[in-house]
């Protein structure tokens, strides 16, 4: 059998991210040249540049020690006593749920029960150094258009990548969101339901959705720059609708609807 082509497609694969069966053949390429001169190569792929990809550090310990038992190159050692340190410290990682009495949080749910934040009537000189708009159309074209013309960002694919670093963290650190998510979540909701109203209206899912993710950073202990301030505009009555210019260069904008 030659092991040349296998091994160049499965690296293609790992490298563009099309992981679906990697393990099951490179399992079977294991099984196959096992004891042979090519198993230290195999092994390499393997824990080395398939499993740390995916997060398979079970996984990835019996190989990693069989491979540290073969003659290797001293690159391959240290990178395979590297990621084993960072299986190991992952393995004793006890899994914990998000911590509901967190005082980040409990602070932060206080404030969404007063409902003064709702009030949506910011000064406008609280919120000086960002870009402010009173048109409608505007903010909702800056909130939701993914393909808005430059100087602006999308500001979904902003939200998004802010949301994909706390999960990523959760992940990396065995936490769960399942609890918060059946609690917080749905009181935040609730708050939203009852305390929206007029123009701010069109943005009641994209409230509530900011809202939850800001409280699911201070539940689990990381706050993402972004959520950061997207809550001090929430705190001065305005709410956070785009971005202009570079991220992550202060250029949030803000929408204060007319009072009638």
């Amino acid at each position: 059998m030659d092991l040349e082509q296998p091994l160049k497609r499965i690296r293609a694969q790992i490298k563009f991210g099309r992981t679906e069966g990697v393990s099951e053949k490179l399992s079977a390429l294991l099984e196959h040249f096992r004891g042979s001169s090519h198993e230290a190569v195999i092994l390499e792929v393997y824990a080395l540049g398939y499993l740390p990809d995916v997060k398979g550090f079970a996984e990835a310990v019996p190989l990693l020690e069989r491979l540290l038992s073969l003659e290797i190159p001293d690159n391959v050692r240290a990178n395979a006593l590297g990621f084993m340190s960072l299986c190991m410290k992952r393995l004793s990682v006890v899994p914990s749920e998000a911590d509901l009495n967190n005082p980040n949080l409990t602070h932060f749910m206080e404030t969404l029960r007063s409902g003064n934040i709702f009030d949506f009537d910011a000064n406008p000189n609280s919120l000086h150094r960002y870009p402010i708009t009173r048109d409608l159309e505007l903010a909702k074209r800056l909130a939701w258009n993914q393909s808005i013309e430059s100087p602006f960002k999308s500001w979904n694919g902003l939200r998004s990548k802010a949301s994909a670093q706390r999960n990523r963290y959760c992940s990396e650190n065995l936490i769960s969101t399942a609890r918060f998510g059946k609690i917080i979540t749905s009181e935040i909701t609730d708050i939203c339901q009852n305390r929206l109203a007029g123009e701010i209206m069109h943005f009641f899912d994209d409230i509530y959705g900011d809202l939850s993710e800001i409280a699911e950073g201070k539940a689990v202990g990381f706050e993402t720059d972004l959520h950061k301030q997207m809550w001090e505009v929430y705190k001065r009555k305005a709410f956070p609708c785009g971005w202009m210019d570079n991220y992550p260069d202060e250029q949030l904008c803000v929408f204060i609807p007319y009072r009638h």
